[in-house]
């Protein structure tokens, strides 16, 4: 394989874990701002860090593909990065709301 192709599964990998967090952000600006009724955006910090670590497992999973069939590994090193970003700041937040109730 020519070392220049794209791995398209890290590829989505990064897309889904900065999507997912996007939407999460998002979610805690809309509900914070207006007040709408529904699920709480502090549920996400209780389901993000799980959901991140799957997303990370995957995305190194990936980066050991990518090295092995000599593909780019920036996909899969930033898709890396984004998911544990997804799993790290919700609960960063969640932790620091929990301490000013406290």
């Amino acid at each position: 394989m020519n070392r220049t192709e794209r791995d398209s599964w890290a590829r989505n990998l990064l897309l889904l874990s900065a999507g997912l967090f996007v939407a999460w952000m998002a979610w805690g600006v809309l509900y914070d701002t207006t007040g709408i009724p529904g699920v709480n955006y502090l549920s996400f910090g209780l389901v993000s860090p799980p959901l991140g670590l799957v997303l990370a497992a995957l995305s190194l999973a990936s980066l050991v593909r990518a090295a092995r069939t000599r593909q780019t590994k920036r996909y899969a090193v930033s898709a890396l990065a984004a998911s544990l970003g997804l799993a790290i700041v919700p609960w960063i937040a969640l932790l620091s709301l929990a301490e000013d109730y406290s």
